[in-house]
């Protein structure tokens, strides 16, 4: 429904309430995370998360196809969406017909045929009572030997017992008494006081309450929390690439840019989503074996970082060159930085679900809300940026500016990682100190 609304949009307010109704109503990406991360394990993991980054690749090919060959059909294709028909005053409505069409045939395939791998509540109440049952019946098997074990023991006189409820009546007045301030006299409660004291204790109640969840335990947890600020930081610098790269190409070459329009743009971002499938595929599973998450993390946003440097120097050797050529040299930028982000993007998948395996959907919860205030950031920190740097012609503050930025913020995530873990990749996920899992109450 929000990507309609994006479509029918004909102000820029109207696209901005869009797209929030959008970024609200998208939680399927944490549960499918979550989902995978319970039916893989750390022999299988690696192909399992592919998966995952396969279905993207298949979206980086077909969307920028669809939103470059569909947009303003009426100008592009006349005789057939002819000049003042429907989709010509709602020029960018085809594209996101489509789209709704493929998430609407995702909700009936996923209704009738994925199974559910969460345990039933029906089930779980039963497996409760079960073992409620069971604990009562122990419980009564000791209490029999207790009372066989007591028969042989003397019971005490009737002067002892009266000696001994004495003393635990002068105890209790002595305790009671103590307790009691002595300016402060039984009677002398009012109903404000009492008030007070309940306000206070509903708080303490509710920080108590919040204190023990799992969603504050996971975010006082080093060892859950690394991974999604990771995510995060991550986010936000592939987020304003994406942003960033089509101004970039379309800018005037006047100004640093290549003079494209939105048709090529496409066809540049589908050839580099073919690597994506193939790099899922046949290869990011062997490295996650070989090498570990963190180190293919690490690994990929290094390159990044050297490719964010190597888009605004394409300016000095395109310019005047035929399309083909601009075509042909952005396809090969885009695979190097596609395969950079395969090795980032599925390895911070698999360390944050290995950062508290009981806790899969709270955890990928939390790495989802850090990703999307990232996602909520760049874009507008992202186009402002560069429509302040190509009014600029001094180096580094030309267009070059933003390319910068995001080389050094990918090197400093990098370097946060270092925070995560100082021994092996999969230290991350088995050291047993600071056990998240060990003190969380199961779901």
């Amino acid at each position: 429904m929000s990507v309609l609304l994006f479509g029918f949009s004909l102000t820029y307010a109207w696209a901005i309430v869009a797209r929030s109704l959008a970024g609200l109503l998208n939680g399927n990406i944490g549960v499918a995370k979550t989902y995978l991360g319970e039916i893989t394990d750390k022999t299988n993991q690696g192909k399992g998360f592919s998966a995952f980054g396969l279905t993207y690749g298949l979206g980086v090919i077909v969307g920028p196809l669809i939103g470059g060959l569909l947009a303003k059909p009426a100008a592009k294709y006349p005789s057939v969406f002819p000049p003042g028909s429907f989709f010509d005053q709602f020029p960018y409505l085809l594209p996101p017909l489509v789209s709704a069409s493929v998430t609407l045939f995702g909700l009936v395939f996923g209704f009738f045929f994925l199974p559910e791998t969460k345990i039933s509540r029906q089930e779980n109440v039963e497996m409760h009572e079960l073992k409620e049952e069971t604990m009562d019946e122990n419980a009564e098997q000791q209490l029999v030997k207790a009372q066989d074990t007591n028969e042989n023991v003397d019971q005490p006189t009737v002067k002892e017992q009266d000696t001994t409820e004495n003393e635990e009546q002068q105890q209790s007045v002595t305790i009671t008494t103590e307790l009691i301030p002595e300016h402060v006299s039984i009677e002398s409660n009012t109903a404000s006081d009492h008030g007070q004291r309940c306000k206070g204790f509903c708080n303490n109640q509710l920080l108590r309450q919040i204190r023990a969840s799992v969603a504050w335990q996971l975010l006082s947890s080093r060892r859950s929390l690394m991974p999604a600020v990771l995510y995060g930081m991550m986010a936000i610098v592939y987020i304003v690439i994406d942003e960033v790269f089509p101004l970039w190409a379309m800018t005037s070459s006047a100004v640093g840019g290549l003079d494209m329009d939105s048709s090529g743009i496409g066809i540049t971002m589908t050839a580099g989503g073919v690597t994506l499938i193939l790099i899922q595929i046949f290869v990011y599973h062997l490295l996650e074996k070989r090498f570990g998450p963190v180190a293919l993390f690490r690994a990929g946003l290094i390159g990044a970082s050297g490719m964010f440097l190597i888009f605004p120097s394409m300016h000095y050797v395109l310019v005047g060159q035929s399309t083909i050529t601009v075509l042909i040299a952005l396809m090969g930028c885009l695979v190097i930085r596609n395969i950079c982000s395969i090795l980032s993007f599925t390895s911070i998948m698999i360390m944050i679900n290995e950062s508290a395996p009981e806790h899969r959907g709270a955890v990928n919860g939390i790495g989802q809300s850090f990703a999307a205030l990232a996602r909520s950031i760049g874009p507008a920190a992202g186009g402002m940026l560069f429509s302040w740097s190509i009014q600029n012609s001094f180096f580094p503050f030309n267009y070059w500016f933003v390319f910068v930025l995001l080389s050094i913020f990918s090197i400093l995530t990098v370097i946060a990682t270092i925070a995560i873990s100082r021994k092996q990749p999969y230290s991350l996920m088995t050291e047993k100190n600071d056990d998240v899992n060990a003190s969380f109450p199961e779901n």
